[in-house]
């Protein structure tokens, strides 16, 4: 088995639970010379965001699924991604069709899921090099 050293910068999520998201940012050359230190605790967030590698979003107007609407997705368009990976809150809980119709109509892709496993995805996406948008909401 061969392991690559990770090497990923940007935003991550360092923890989650129903009641926020603690987010750190890694990598870049001003985090070089502390390489052997422990990295940022992060930053706890208690709302609804959108996070990509390079931007996070915290004034998302975003309060649950059922209240999402298709122009909440306006700054998420802006960043481009490849892929969506919607965060429902504590529980599965899907969209309503037009919300899911506005990305697959720009040809990007969404995975929609609980929060916790979409930020155990977004690592994973972030920490490959994938261009992807977390819409997490907090519940």
């Amino acid at each position: 088995m061969k392991f690559n050293l990770d090497q990923s910068e940007g935003f991550l999520i360092r923890s989650y639970s129903p009641e926020g998201v603690v987010i750190a940012r890694r990598g870049g050359q001003e985090h070089q010379e502390f390489a052997d230190e422990a990295p940022s605790p992060g930053e706890t967030h208690t709302g609804s965001l959108i996070l990509s590698p390079d931007r996070l979003i915290t004034d998302c107007q975003i309060v649950d699924i059922e209240a999402l609407r298709p122009e909440h997705l306006d700054p998420v368009m802006e960043l481009e991604p490849e892929l969506v990976i919607l965060g429902s809150g504590a529980t599965l809980c899907f969209p309503q069709p037009t919300v899911l119709a506005r990305l697959s109509g720009a040809q990007i892709g969404v995975e929609v899921m609980d929060t916790g496993a979409a930020c155990r995805t977004y690592n994973l996406l972030a920490t490959e090099g994938r261009h992807v948008v977390a819409v997490l909401l907090i519940s």
